[in-house]
C-alpha cells in the first residue's frame, strides 16, 4: 500500500493540466530570449572571445528566464510573453541606424532553426524535470494523470519530434539495434536505482518497470525497422495509417484498459501505459521526419515565401487535426493518442516556423545590415551535440536532489536557487563536452 506521501507525491505529479494557449504562452517566450541573446552574443563576439563570459551571458538572458518563466513568473505569462516580444523587436530595430561593425566580405552564418528549436526543447523540458518536484512549479503544468493539456506532457512529446526532424530516413537497423541497447541500460538503471533509494516513480506514467529511455529505445528501433522499407518521401502515408490504426485499437478497449486501475499481474498489464503510448510515439517522429523533409529543414536556404507557407501550411494541418481528433476522443499523452501527436506537432512546427522567421531577421539585420557574423548561442550548440546527455545528466541530479533533501518543503527562495544551480551544472557539463569536442554516443 502506497504511503500518504507518496499519495502525496502522485496527486501533486498529476493534474488535470492547463489550457492550451497557457502552454504556448509559456512557451514562445523562450524564442524572443534566444533573439536577444543571439544579439548580444554576434556582437560580443566581434570585440572579444571569452567563452566563460560568454557562457554567463547566455545562461543569465536565455536560461534563467526560461526557469523565472516556468516557476515564479508563470502566473503572469501574457505580461512575460508581451514584455519579451517588445524588448525583442525593440533590439532589432535599433541595431538598424548602426553602421557595419566590419567588412561586407564578412558572410553572415545563417541561424540553425534545428540546433535553436532542439536545445530550447531540451531546456524547458529539463528545468521540468526538477521543477515539477518543488511546490514552486505550478501543478497545473505537470504531466496530467488521464486527459488534457499540460506543459510536461507537451515536454515529453516535442523531445520525441526534436529527434524525429534530424532524422532523414536513413539510419539503418543495425545501428539502431547498437544504439538502442545503451538506453535500455539506461532505463534498467534507472528502474533500479529508483527502487533502491525509493525515490517514487508514479506507476501510472509509464508502468512498473517501464520509462522514457525505454520507449525512446523502442521507439528508434521500429522507425529504423520502418525506414528500411519506406523513402521519407511517403513515410506520411505509413504514420497515417499506423495512427488510424492506434486509435481504432483505442476506442476498441485499448484506452479503457490503459485507463482501468487494475492488478499488474503479468509484464504487459504492469507496463500498459509504456506499450501503448510507445505506438503513438512512432508515428509522431515519423511524422516529424516527414515534416522535416517537406519544409527542407536539412537541406539549407530556400525560397522565404515558400518555406513559410511550408511552415503556416503544416501548423495549420496539425493544429487543425489536433482540435478535430481531440472533440472526438479527447487528448492523453497516456495514450499518446492522435489528438496528442497532433498538438505536439503543432507546436513543434509553429515554433520552428517562428525561428526561422526570426533567423532571416537576424540574417537581414546582423549579416546584411551591419555585416555581422551570426553567431549561434554556445549552450545552444552544446546542447544539441550532446542533447541524450544533457537529459541523462538532469536525470541523476534530480535523484540526487530528491535524495538530499525532501524537496515540498523547501521555500520560494531556495527552491529557486537549487533550480538554477541544476541547471548551471547541466549547462556547463555539456559546454565542457562540447569545447573538448567529447559526444557521448547513445
Amino acid at each position: 500500500m502506497a504511503s500518504p506521501r507518496s499519495s502525496l507525491r502522485d496527486q501533486l505529479m498529476h493534474t488535470n493540466g492547463t489550457s492550451p494557449h497557457e502552454t504556448i504562452t509559456i512557451i514562445v517566450p523562450s524564442l524572443f530570449y534566444t533573439t536577444i541573446t543571439t544579439i548580444i552574443v554576434s556582437l560580443l563576439n566581434t570585440k572579444i572571445e571569452n567563452l566563460p563570459l560568454q557562457f554567463c551571458i547566455e545562461f543569465a538572458t536565455l536560461v534563467l528566464p526560461i526557469i523565472l518563466n516556468v516557476t515564479v513568473l508563470a502566473d503572469h505569462n501574457l505580461e512575460v510573453l508581451t514584455t519579451s516580444f517588445i524588448i525583442c523587436l525593440s533590439v532589432l530595430f535599433c541595431l538598424l541606424p548602426f553602421k557595419p561593425h566590419s567588412p561586407k566580405s564578412d558572410v553572415p552564418q545563417t541561424p540553425d532553426l534545428i540546433t535553436n528549436s532542439r536545445s530550447t526543447i531540451n531546456i524547458i523540458s529539463v528545468v521540468a524535470i526538477l521543477a515539477v518536484d518543488f511546490l514552486i512549479f505550478p501543478r497545473r503544468f505537470a504531466k496530467t494523470e488521464t486527459f488534457g493539456h499540460s506543459l510536461m506532457d507537451v515536454g515529453v512529446g516535442l523531445f520525441v519530434f526534436s529527434n524525429g526532424i534530424v532524422d532523414g530516413g536513413k539510419t539503418d537497423l543495425g545501428k539502431a539495434l547498437k544504439g538502442s541497447i545503451p538506453l535500455f541500460v539506461l532505463g534498467g538503471t534507472r528502474f533500479v536505482v529508483t527502487r533502491q533509494i525509493d525515490y517514487h516513480v508514479p506507476v501510472s506514467e509509464y508502468g512498473v518497470h517501464w520509462n522514457f529511455f525505454i520507449t525512446l529505445a523502442v521507439t528508434k528501433i521500429f522507425v529504423s525497422l520502418i525506414f528500411t522499407v519506406v523513402n521519407v518521401r511517403f513515410i506520411w502515408i505509413n504514420a497515417t495509417l499506423l495512427m488510424i490504426s492506434h486509435e481504432v485499437l483505442l476506442q476498441s478497449g485499448l484506452a479503457n484498459f490503459v485507463m482501468k486501475n487494475t492488478k499488474r499481474k503479468d509484464f504487459v498489464s504492469a507496463n500498459k501505459e509504456g506499450l501503448v503510448s510507445s505506438v503513438g510515439y512512432v508515428y509522431l517522429y515519423l511524422f516529424s521526419a516527414y515534416f522535416s523533409y517537406f519544409v527542407g529543414l536539412k537541406r539549407g536556404k530556400g525560397r522565404r515565401k515558400t518555406s513559410i507557407l511550408k511552415f503556416v501550411l503544416c501548423a495549420l494541418v496539425t493544429l487543425v487535426g489536433s482540435m478535430i481528433c481531440q472533440n472526438y476522443f479527447g487528448i492523453s499523452r497516456k495514450l499518446a493518442n492522435p489528438a496528442y501527436c497532433f498538438w505536439v506537432l503543432f507546436i513543434g512546427t509553429f515554433m520552428t516556423g517562428l525561428y526561422y522567421v526570426f533567423g532571416r531577421l537576424l540574417e537581414d539585420v546582423l549579416g546584411s545590415k551591419l555585416h555581422v557574423r551570426v553567431q549561434l548561442p554556445f549552450i545552444f550548440r552544446a546542447i544539441n551535440y550532446n542533447g541524450l546527455t544533457f537529459f541523462l545528466v538532469s536525470n541523476l541530479l534530480t535523484g540526487m536532489v530528491n535524495i538530499v533533501c525532501d524537496t515540498l518543503t523547501v521555500g520560494t527562495t531556495a527552491s529557486l536557487v537549487i533550480i538554477c544551480v541544476y541547471m548551471f551544472i547541466n549547462c556547463s557539463t555539456v559546454c565542457v563536452l562540447y569545447k573538448k569536442q567529447m559526444k557521448l554516443k547513445f
